[in-house]
């Protein structure tokens, strides 16, 4: 957050994070703030519509709820406080992936690569400070996946009722933080099935229990308070983004009676080519490095315009946003190869094939063409293809995942301090000084996650 408002704008935080890293977002990280200010603002009172004509039942309350709740301890101005607990729940996702990778007997050293190669990225860093709820959605669902892919669910210890309801929670959560997880649940089942993660029938009986008695109270007020809350369905599922009085399921069923087989293949035809499509990311990325003008005042704006319009691509396309780290696809093979079948290969190839899974079943399920842009699904798909990638390398030679998860926080240190400098602005010397102190204090963290002061074998959190 320090560096994210170094140059300007803690009068507007929330407009300032629209542009600060990337090309102009949209308004998304106000609704839950318009939400709530609204709410307070007038008597307690539900605003409908919330903005423009979207209803308070569009989009999961997790974010607003939890917002709501700390509204008495937010004396500093109320926008820049809304922003500093946001970012704070958008950076929870930290915690569930340490618990993945740990509950998957992942090395500490590994676990602190992975989680320095996850931070130092583009993508975490512009999701975390535009904060609409959606890497809170990847907290929850990591923590769920760190449940079931660790077999705890499968065992007969005294601790699987704790787990079945734990599980049902963060689950339930998930959803409640943002719809999108539901492409990331998809895949998740076949992906637990391939690597034999089965469920207890009595533990899945509990989860879906605790996850409906969480969720449904969600879904009355969608029916009977705000209705109809659907919109989102409708529009991802069926391309309709008007208004319309149909359920969702007639709208979908509406949608595609109207295909031709010659038309349905090109809508999910599109859907692939923007999700893995190049596009331009390596063109601009040898522009940056090889063709930017001599002139200096000429070179400084084109530079600031391929670094946005890099930033941008990474929003948008999956590809683009794993930028070097596509690379792990060349690393995984080794893994056939005995010697390098190591728990962070198994753990590699366990979130390889989520990925690839779940960005087929999303390309197979958005209704298209061409829908399927990183920010209409889900995000555990990225941050575990980024872990997949590092624990790959990791597989092959330690030193050799160092030198790449090196290499991106280089490339991110560049990019961020010496290209990404807003228009005849000065630094803040207290933010940037506090921005250091922050950088330091991440490292030490690291490196405690890496070096415990106490070492000790093994002890898997949940096998």
């Amino acid at each position: 957050m320090s560096w994210t408002y170094a140059y300007q704008g803690l009068a507007d935080p929330l407009i300032t994070v629209q542009s600060r890293f990337s090309h102009p977002l949209p308004g998304d990280n106000f609704i839950p703030y318009l939400f709530v200010h609204s709410m307070m603002s007038n008597g307690h009172k539900i605003p409908h519509p919330i903005v423009m004509d979207y209803l308070s039942s569009d989009r999961p309350p997790l974010q607003a709820a939890i917002v709501l709740s700390q509204y008495p301890a937010i004396t500093i101005p109320w926008q820049l406080g809304y922003q500093v607990l946001s970012v704070e729940l958008q950076s929870l996702w930290i915690f569930g992936l340490f618990l993945l990778l740990y509950a998957l007997n992942i090395r500490r050293q590994a676990i602190a690569c992975v989680l320095t190669g996850c931070l130092f990225t583009n993508f975490v860093f512009v999701q975390s400070s535009f904060v609409w709820p959606k890497m809170l959605a990847v907290a929850y669902m990591l923590g769920f996946c760190a449940l079931l892919l660790s077999r705890r669910l499968a065992s007969g210890s005294e601790w699987r009722v704790v787990s079945s309801l734990t599980a049902g929670a963060l689950l339930a959560w998930a959803f409640l933080a943002h719809g999108a997880s539901l492409f990331a649940l998809l895949p998740l089942v076949p992906t637990a099935f391939l690597f034999r993660r089965s469920v207890h029938l009595r533990a899945l009986g509990m989860l879906a229990a605790t996850t409906i008695l969480l969720y449904f109270p969600w879904i009355l007020y969608q029916k009977f308070y705000d209705p109809p809350g659907d919109r989102l369905l409708k529009m991802h599922l069926a391309s309709v983004y008007t208004l319309d009085s149909r359920t969702a399921g007639q709208v979908i069923v509406d949608a595609y009676r109207a295909l031709t087989p010659d038309r349905f293949y090109f809508l999910k035809k599109e859907n692939f080519t923007v999700a893995f499509g190049q596009h331009t990311y390596w063109a601009d990325l040898e522009k940056l490095a090889f063709h930017l003008p001599q002139n200096e005042p000429a070179r400084s704006i084109v530079r600031l315009a391929l670094v946005k319009d890099l930033n941008g691509l990474g929003f948008f396309y999956f590809a683009s946003t794993m930028g070097l780290y596509q690379l792990a696809l060349l690393a995984i093979p080794f893994g056939l190869l005995r010697r390098f079948r190591s728990a962070e290969w198994k753990a590699a190839a366990l979130f390889l094939v989520f990925v690839l899974l779940g960005n087929v079943i999303w390309c197979l399920v958005m209704f298209g063409p061409g829908t399927t842009f990183v920010h209409q699904g889900t995000y555990v798909t990225v941050i575990l293809g980024f872990s997949a990638a590092i624990l790959a390398f990791w597989a092959i030679s330690r030193a050799l995942a160092i030198a790449v998860v090196a290499v991106q926080v280089a490339f991110f240190g560049y990019v961020h301090v010496f290209l990404l400098v807003p228009y005849a602005q000065v630094l803040h010397p207290t933010l940037s000084a506090l921005a250091a102190a922050a950088l330091s204090a991440t490292g030490f963290l690291l490196y405690r996650v890496a070096i415990p002061k106490v070492q000790r074998e093994p002890e898997p959190l949940l096998s």
